[in-house]
């Protein structure tokens, strides 16, 4: 039994069994406090510095720390979920939340003073520690994960510099187009999209694909402030906004709490607060450079997921300068003090090239090249056929159609419609416009598991017709989400809501003067099946047959309520 709820109340110090707490306590926060240095220092020496690969031009211009008001402060209170988990201080934000009219002033000078003065308060730099478990032996540290819990003040005034350093990131588009991770407007999927629009027309086209998925070992922990003070002097956060910088990364302590007892203050002297809210964009920024550093190579980056990939005509000329991009790679990640594990990084050559001649290494260790692999969430495999995948939806959906047969005699129908999208509905919708007109094989039994489950949502018998229930209860069929994702993926590239480096992904018509087809896609011309069957092809299919008033919808969620009901629509006439 997997429990993470349950900590062991035995561990092994030194090579001995020890169940005194305050030791166990205190071993826990020496070994979360150490860890992100000892991995730093054990990290090989580059034959370069991290500034060395920083290669674009500074920015000529320099931030500065607009000061906040109570309206904003109030505003970003509300912004939080009440949650009632407190730091070091005991202010909960749900107290926070209760009393905002009257803490917003207090608040407000605080943090005017804290951007004013380029100082980030001591007192608030404090973190509690919780251990969780993750796996294996209960009894080794080695196998807890920290959960940081941070004073919800410390939170208010560093969604306030967030918001000013997004800003100021945006503006003058300092960040890597491919970078998917931490940003607003882009997810997982849309990674996963981008990739995949690229590597579709060259498979089509007969090309050699191979894409490498880095695995990287305590990413967040190892970042060297030094390093990343630097990057962010060149990046145009200078003077007192450099100083506040460097104040939130300096002297940041914290203590662990172990089944009721309270460990010492360790310091904590390498990588981005665990737990805060600065630390995701501190990190993204730390990777930026990173794509600059390669020659042949793409690269998507999600937050520390890395992936390259590379394609050609020539398998052999590919494996070259793939593995010429890894070499270079791997002394970026040295001299970045980042850890590349390179067992765990693996890598797929797409299509149906079996040649096992060539191999790819980091470092002198031979990659292992693996049929497919989990990207994003997604299971893609070397074929894009994503039967992989399907399997991991469809054991999903029958273990969530196993719970709702357990409780359906028990909770109402409200809160059986509420469990069939908690259990259900997240697996079927997840990647669906990559998955979901694959080979009629692979759906099939998805589509027979969906069947049941409304059946059971609906208290229907085994046996009844099933489009009546989907219509009644206003849930989409799958391949009416497919055709939902997919039309609400065009609505989105149309309106360049996309991400930019997306916004090639389709060609427009050439019009003479503005018609109301002036912003379709071309209907793209490919010639295998694998294509034809994707979302580049049928997302343009679907949109040139789509109702202009659906289309011309003033928002994304005005267009997905529009087009779920028009689909709804048709279950009525049976269709």
């Amino acid at each position: 039994m997997n429990d993470k709820s349950t900590i062991s109340d035995t561990f092994i110090i030194d090579g001995k069994k020890v169940n005194d707490k305050d030791s166990i306590a205190n071993e826990f926060c020496k070994y979360f406090s150490s860890i992100g240095r000892k991995c730093g220092e054990a990290i090989p020496k580059s034959r370069n510095t991290a500034d060395y690969y920083m290669k674009s031009a500074p920015n000529r211009h320099s931030i500065f720390f607009q000061p906040t008001d109570y309206i904003e402060i109030g505003r970003l209170i509300k912004s939080f979920r009440p949650k009632k988990s407190t730091g070091d201080d005991g202010i909960s934000m749900a107290l926070l939340k209760h009393i905002a009219s009257e803490c917003s002033i207090p608040i407000t000078i605080l943090i005017n003073q804290s951007l004013e003065s380029g100082i980030f308060p001591d007192s608030l730099k404090l973190a509690k520690v919780v251990p969780i478990y993750k796996a294996k032996n209960r009894e080794m540290f080695t196998n807890y994960r920290p959960i940081s819990l941070l004073s919800n003040v410390s939170k208010l005034l560093e969604k306030v510099v967030h918001g000013r350093l997004y800003s100021f990131i945006e503006k003058h588009k300092l960040l890597y187009g491919d970078q998917y991770g931490f940003r607003p407007k882009r997810s997982t999927i849309d990674a996963i999209t981008k990739f995949t629009s690229d590597v579709l027309p060259a498979l089509d086209t007969k090309q050699n694909c191979i894409s490498v998925y880095l695995d990287l070992s305590k990413a967040f922990d190892t970042i060297n402030h030094d390093i990343l003070l630097r990057k962010l002097n060149h990046y145009g956060i200078r003077g007192i906004a450099l100083n506040w910088f460097r104040s939130y990364l300096a002297n940041r302590r914290q203590y662990v709490i172990y089944n009721g007892h309270q460990s010492d203050q360790q310091l904590v002297d390498y990588g981005v607060p665990q737990g805060s809210v600065l630390g995701p964009l501190l990190f993204i920024l730390y990777t930026n450079d990173l794509p600059g550093s390669l020659t042949h190579s793409k690269v998507i980056l999600f937050a520390d997921d890395t992936t390259l990939y590379t394609y050609g005509k020539s398998l052999s000329d590919i494996f070259k300068s793939t593995n010429d991009d890894l070499a270079v790679l791997s002394d970026w990640f040295k001299a970045n003090q980042l850890s590349v594990n390179a067992s765990k990084t693996k890598y797929i050559v797409f299509g149906n090239n079996n040649q096992a001649d060539h191999n790819l290494t980091i470092d002198d260790v031979p990659l292992e090249r693996v049929h497919t692999t989990k990207f994003l969430g997604v299971h893609i495999d070397e074929k894009l056929e994503w039967n992989h995948h399907i399997d991991h939806v469809k054991k999903k959906v029958s273990s969530g159609i196993y719970a709702m047969k357990v409780v359906k005699h028990t909770l109402s129908p409200a809160h059986m419609r509420t469990l069939y999208f908690s259990l259900i509905h997240p697996y079927l919708l997840y990647g669906v416009s990559l998955w979901g007109n694959t080979y009629k094989k692979h759906l099939h039994k998805i589509e027979i598991l969906q069947k049941k489950a409304i059946r059971v949502l609906s208290g229907a018998k085994y046996n009844d017709h099933s489009l009546p229930l989907f219509q009644q209860a206003s849930i989409l069929r799958l391949s009416d989400i497919y055709q939902h994702q997919i039309g609400l993926l065009m609505y989105r590239f149309t309106r360049l809501l996309l991400p930019e480096p997306m916004h090639t992904m389709y060609k427009y018509r050439q019009a003479t003067q503005i018609t109301r087809h002036s912003v379709d896609p071309i209907l793209p011309k490919f010639s295998t099946a694998l294509a034809r069957r994707s979302f580049l092809y049928v997302g343009a299919d679907i949109w040139l047959r789509l109702d202009v008033g659906i289309k011309n919808s003033k928002n994304a969620q005005c267009f997905k309520k529009s087009y779920c009901k028009t689909i709804l629509s048709t279950y009525t006439n049976g269709n």
